[in-house]
């Protein structure tokens, strides 16, 4: 009979202590009713499995068996694989700052605490189908994947500067209580698709080198909670797998911090599904960002200038455009500017699209031609149209694009006046009103000129330099 911390193993442990010397195996089978309850391995038994030299295959795998003691593996070093898969753990586990090449833990059930804080494992955790009342994982380092796929946590996940190598999906099913990852390091993607999620989601901080998705085609969107929130504060992500149905909570959005939110591109699977962000109408859009201004402290530009490039490199040009003309208006109405600079600034987004629609200048040209051309007539005539011939509505219109080009002087301009041609028939008196009509025309056919310009300018000099 072997001994581990003075107390002699039980015939339980010592039949799995030799299966895992002969084959590395042992998958517990009850073929008799009560079995369960002598199927119990130890807290010595299991601090034994990390330490022992004993036994030689670089692989472990217990399956359903419960282990009732809490306890203390810091700081241990194995060089092997553990597989725990439908099992139980009653108590505690301190796994702080263990090194071992990789741990499965999949279906398994951890009623206490699991910290493994300052962690190191090899090749990852794999905890899919597995039932954490708690589980810590800050400062941990994985060289793999963390799985949590169809998992289940009781409180939040503590992953504080987590750093994982490979990927991180807490997905399909999950039921996730809010989690702390903030300046994790993921290096591939990291995957909530799927997950029920309630409390806050922190990722403030996070680098992630592949995609953060949050939904792809054909998944089901995210569930969540009525106290859900995500932050989304600062991160930094290679592509972006969305749509605005995995936001939402009811008729409305879930709160969501985008300040400083950055990214390349959309992700490629959901674009070739034509299904992403990049195929949401631009006024939801739109919508979907103004709400996430109310989970920040400040107004931040960033989202709205990422989406826009990010729609652009899509294809999504109209959509890329509309979204830059919103940052303008919520420029105008948050920036900390002075009254006269947010007029100019109100002026350029009604003329000029704020650089992002330079023909609606045109167009307003065209309509204060019109209307000059009709105030021309109406000056000498009033509403009474029997005067009214070709060479009059030319002459009218010559006044009026005179007014509405000041710079340029056109020879033989009849007078604004169009009496001398009515041909005897009644007309009215120019008036210093209808002068003063004239001059503001002319003012602002000159303030669209002057914005046109500068927003072709600007255009021309921003495709240089892209």
């Amino acid at each position: 009979m072997q001994e581990q911390s003075g107390k002699p193993w039980s015939a339980f442990e010592e039949k799995v202590a030799s299966a895992l010397k002969q084959t590395g195996r042992y998958v517990h089978t009850p073929d008799t009713a009560g079995d369960e309850e002598q199927a119990n391995l130890s807290g010595a038994f299991l601090l034994w499995l990390f330490t022992t030299q004993d036994i030689a295959h670089p692989i472990l795998h217990i399956a359903n068996v419960t282990f009732p003691d809490a306890c203390d593996l810091r700081a241990h070093t194995a060089d092997r694989h553990f597989e725990f898969c439908d099992c139980r753990f009653l108590g505690e586990l301190d796994l702080r700052h263990l090194r071992v090449r990789q741990l499965i833990l999949d279906g398994s059930d951890f009623a206490g605490t699991v910290k493994m804080n300052g962690a190191k494992i090899e090749q990852g955790i794999l905890a899919n189908g597995a039932h954490f009342h708690e589980l810590v994982l800050q400062a941990a380092d994985l060289g793999g994947n963390l799985e949590l796929t169809d998992a289940r946590l009781d409180k939040p996940l503590r992953a504080y500067q987590l750093r994982v190598t490979k990927s991180v999906f807490i997905r399909e099913g999950t039921v996730l209580p809010g989690a702390n990852l903030v300046n994790a390091q993921i290096g591939s993607h990291c995957q909530f698709r799927g997950a029920h999620i309630s409390g806050e989601l922190d990722l403030t901080g996070a680098v992630i080198d592949g995609e953060l998705q949050f939904g792809q085609a054909g998944k089901d969107p995210i569930q969540w909670a009525a106290d859900a929130s995500l932050s989304l504060r600062n991160v930094r992500a290679r592509s972006f797998g969305a749509r605005l149905s995995d936001f939402r909570r009811g008729a409305d959005y879930v709160p969501v911090d985008l300040a400083g939110f950055s990214f390349e591109d959309f992700a490629a699977a959901s674009l070739k599904d034509n299904v992403s962000l990049a195929h949401e109408s631009p006024k939801e859009l739109l919508k979907w960002i103004r709400r996430s201004e109310a989970a920040s402290s400040v107004f931040d530009p960033k989202p709205y200038v990422e989406l826009a490039h990010a729609l652009e490199k899509a294809g999504q040009t109209e959509t890329a455009r509309k979204i830059r003309i919103g940052l303008g208006w919520r420029q105008t109405a948050k920036a900390h500017i002075s009254p006269l600079a947010r007029l100019g600034q109100f002026i350029s987004g009604v003329f000029i699209g704020f650089g992002h629609a330079p023909w609606k200048a045109l167009s307003l040209f065209l309509i204060v031609f019109l209307a000059g051309m009709f105030h021309a007539y109406v000056a000498s005539f009033g509403y009474d149209f029997r005067p009214l011939t070709s060479t009059i509505a030319i002459d009218s219109a010559r006044i009026s694009l005179e007014n509405s080009i000041p710079l340029v002087e056109f020879a033989d301009l009849p007078d604004r006046d169009l009496c001398g041609q009515a041909s005897g028939l009644s007309c009215h008196e120019v008036t210093s009103l209808d002068h003063l009509l004239f001059d503001v025309q002319k003012i602002l056919s000159l303030l669209l000129a002057s914005y046109f310009v500068a927003a072709v300018t600007g255009y021309a000099t921003m495709r240089r330099t892209d």
